[in-house]
């Protein structure tokens, strides 16, 4: 469909005027809307656009503003929420990780809010959309775009409580260091379930220098999720360490006595550390326990939880690794 670049330049206007986009953001989703964009056939056959904005609290955010300016489409705590303003404009700011680049140390330097990344959302499943979305990546090696996909015939796409059936994500020729965000094609009906389904988390740019260091978090958490995974895990090097953790739930009103499990590590069984482990030593360059993992994110590292954070682990929903993980 087409984009009214005129209905769309207020409310740019109004993001950047409350800091939630930088000056030069808003020229991007005003490319991507336009005629001369070289992907404007996927474009054309969308229902929206969105913007995804990452930030630090979404308590900062001005809600009664966003309210009045047009809808709320999907709040889910923790870090999630999702306006619709007029234009076919959607606008999703998180806290959380949602991209491979929030995974690696050093990777995400931008300082927030930033755009994560701008979207496209080819919802309709008709022949003319397929064709526009099958031919992104030959579209993007011709304008010299790096491209990424993800999902496909049985393997859906997952964001939190959302799927869609696959996607196509394209980086600006300018190399990693490029002002453009990625943009992301959307390929299928967005269903929504109340049910936590996973997080893909948006793949790093080929070109970025630490792209080598990238994991597959979302896909091999899932595949590794046996019933040793599931609930709390606290990994630890001692029993002592054991006793620390065990105290710490323990002391809690309704301690999770059938969700925790408190497990002793020994370098004299490297072949024994679970996946979780051997990344985030990886990546930190530091042995990462104790550390605390809930369904496979870990939450809290290189120390037992406070008492706060397991009240927090026990009561809330954990959909996304700990941002403070990985720095």
């Amino acid at each position: 469909m087409p984009f009214d670049q005129a209905v769309l330049e207020p409310e740019l206007e109004y993001l950047v005027r409350r800091q939630l986009l930088s000056r030069r953001e808003p020229e991007q989703l005003l490319m991507l809307v336009g005629d001369d964009f070289e992907f404007t056939g996927a474009v054309s056959s969308a229902e929206s656009v969105h913007i995804h904005v990452k930030l630090d609290d979404l308590s900062d955010l001005p809600h009664q503003e966003l309210r009045t300016r047009g809808q709320l489409e999907r709040w889910k705590a923790p870090g999630y929420v999702k306006y619709r303003l007029p234009g076919d404009l959607n606008v999703i700011f998180s806290s959380f990780p949602i991209a491979q680049d929030d995974l690696i140390k050093g990777a995400a330097t931008l300082p927030r809010p930033f755009v994560d990344h701008f979207g496209v959302d080819m919802r309709t499943e008709d022949t003319r959309t397929r064709r526009s979305f099958d031919e992104i990546p030959t579209i993007a090696a011709h304008a010299q775009w790096r491209s990424v996909r993800q999902g496909g015939p049985g393997r859906p796409v997952y964001g939190a409580h959302t799927q869609v059936a696959e996607k196509y994500w394209v980086y600006g020729p300018g190399g990693a260091d490029d002002w453009l965000r990625p943009t992301e094609f959307a390929y299928g009906q967005l269903l929504i379930d109340e049910q936590y389904l996973g997080c893909d988390h948006r793949p790093i740019d080929p070109a970025h220098p630490m792209a080598t260091m990238a994991l597959p978090w979302e896909e091999s958490r899932r595949a590794s999720l046996g019933d040793d995974m599931k609930g709390i895990v606290v990994y630890v090097k001692s029993d002592d360490e054991a006793r620390a953790a065990r105290a710490v739930f323990d002391e809690l009103d309704e301690p999770p006595q059938d969700r925790l499990q408190i497990r002793v590590l020994s370098n004299d069984r490297p072949d024994e550390f679970p996946d979780v482990v051997v990344a985030l030593w990886r990546l930190k360059e530091s042995c990462p326990l104790p550390l605390t993992v809930v369904d496979g994110y870990p939450v809290v590292t290189q120390r037992a939880p406070t008492r706060a954070e397991a009240v927090r682990i026990t009561t809330e929903e954990t959909i996304a690794p700990a941002p403070g993980v990985f720095q």
